[in-house]
């Protein structure tokens, strides 16, 4: 009765025959046995109150103080009739009644809150050991007459100690429970039995700093305030880590997105680890290189009025092949060298600095008088716009670096590309173009 209402305090002892009680009565402030109570060694106190007609002993019975000798009677058992006690007929007690203490029993003001307090029991309690006032320490072992069942509560308000504590059935504790040895159990342990929203702690003391294991409610899983070492294998659907990564003492740091798909991570050498595209880097790269007469070309000339001569020639000086373009009218003639190419299975790109090679010369480098133009559709056949293939005129024979195809159009591998060249010229000109080379970078094979 922890909250000091208003009800009797009861404590009930299980018994094959009948369960008996012993019980503060609240109204009349006494403690009340429902059978007999038998005292082996001594019993004392300030104040014995017998309720029935006599108390029977078969050893000695001191009282500290002078009793009232009116009212029933305390009998030593061995010697019927013999008055040992007399009460001062407050209280009274049965010959069957009987506690029982082994060694030795102590009794001070402390044991009892008030001097009006009846202790009523209802069969035998043996303690073979030392029974004190405030406290109960036990330092032999304990033992009942019959099954110890408490079918209430039992509140200590200082100490319990001994060598031994026994509980056969449940044992709530409210408050905490210090242990200085091992707590050892057969069965399971239920951390927040009653399955609050509170996170469920477990503390490791520690010189250093105490270490806990929680499982956190609100996301609910397991969290460990220092690493977890595992010596065997460690299994699930999931492992969620939210810092950093240790392997064979080396450390990675994960980025904290997802990559997109077909990436992978990459480490940089010191442990940062970040997402990185699948896709494979080029390989060392492809050159398809047409000389005159360039394979599959075909030839047309501007229109239907314009005269001239194409040739396809070689030098020995030059050692090389090269079309070679004349006309005997006083204007600009122009015709054309048109070649479809096929991309590569494993194009990448084109060559960043160079992607179009072309060798040419023209008989002076006036462009009114003769020049070459280059000009190039993509895969989709749409014009791209070339940087350095424009009106092209030297009369050295020069290899122009054209640019454009890297940086605009589309070009997909298997692809077909047009390449036009147009050489153009007036008489006692003339305009010759050489090999033209396409480069590009590839992927592994």
């Amino acid at each position: 009765n922890d909250d000091a209402d208003t009800n009797n305090a009861v404590l009930t002892f299980g018994n094959t025959t009948a369960n008996q009680t012993l019980t503060f009565l609240n109204a009349s402030q006494k403690f009340q046995l429902t059978k007999g109570l038998d005292v082996v060694g001594t019993m004392s106190g300030r104040r014995l109150n017998i309720m029935n007609s006599e108390v029977t002993s078969t050893g000695a019975l001191y009282v500290q103080q002078e009793a009232a000798a009116t009212g029933a009677m305390i009998r030593n058992k061995t010697t019927a009739g013999r008055p040992v006690l007399a009460l001062d007929g407050a209280g009274k007690t049965g010959t069957s009644a009987h506690i029982i203490f082994g060694y030795n029993a102590t009794f001070d003001t402390n044991l009892y809150r008030s001097a009006v307090n009846t202790l009523k029991t209802d069969g035998a309690f043996i303690a073979k050991g030392t029974l004190s006032g405030k406290n109960l320490i036990v330092s032999g072992v304990s033992s009942f007459s019959g099954a110890a069942v408490f079918k209430s509560t039992v509140t200590v308000r200082s100490t319990i100690s001994g060598t031994t504590l026994r509980v056969s059935g449940n044992a709530d504790v409210q408050g905490s429970l210090t242990a200085s040895g091992g707590i050892r159990t057969d069965g399971n342990i239920t951390i927040n039995d009653d399955a609050d929203t509170n996170n469920a702690v477990l503390t490791f003391g520690n010189t250093t700093a105490n270490q806990t294991i929680t499982y956190n409610h609100s996301n609910q899983r397991f969290e460990f305030s220092k690493d977890v070492k595992v010596q065997g294998s460690i299994s699930g659907s999931t492992l969620t880590v939210d810092g950093n990564i240790t392997l064979h003492g080396v450390t990675y740091s994960a980025p904290t997105s997802q990559g997109s798909a077909n990436t992978f991570l990459k480490n940089d050498g010191a442990g940062n680890l970040t997402w990185t595209t699948t896709s494979v880097g080029n390989g060392s790269g492809g050159i398809v290189s047409l000389h005159p007469e360039f394979p599959n070309a075909i030839y047309f000339s501007s229109g239907s009025s314009f005269v001239g001569q194409l040739a396809a020639s070689g030098s020995v000086s030059l050692n090389e092949n090269f079309y070679h373009w004349t006309t005997t009218r006083s204007t600009l003639q122009d015709y054309w060298i048109s070649v479809r190419v096929r991309l590569p299975d494993n194009f990448g790109s084109w060559d960043p600095v160079k992607p179009i090679e072309l060798r040419y010369r023209t008989a002076d480098g006036t462009t009114t008088n003769n020049h070459v133009t280059v000009r190039m559709k993509d895969t989709n056949n749409t014009l791209v716009a070339l940087t350095g293939g424009a009106a092209l005129a030297n009369s050295s024979f020069t290899t122009a670096k054209i640019s454009g195809p890297e940086a605009a159009g589309t070009f997909a591998a298997k692809g077909y590309i047009t390449v036009y060249i147009k050489l153009s010229s007036l008489t006692g000109n003339f305009a010759e173009v050489g090999y033209m080379n396409l480069n590009y970078e590839t992927t592994t094979p």
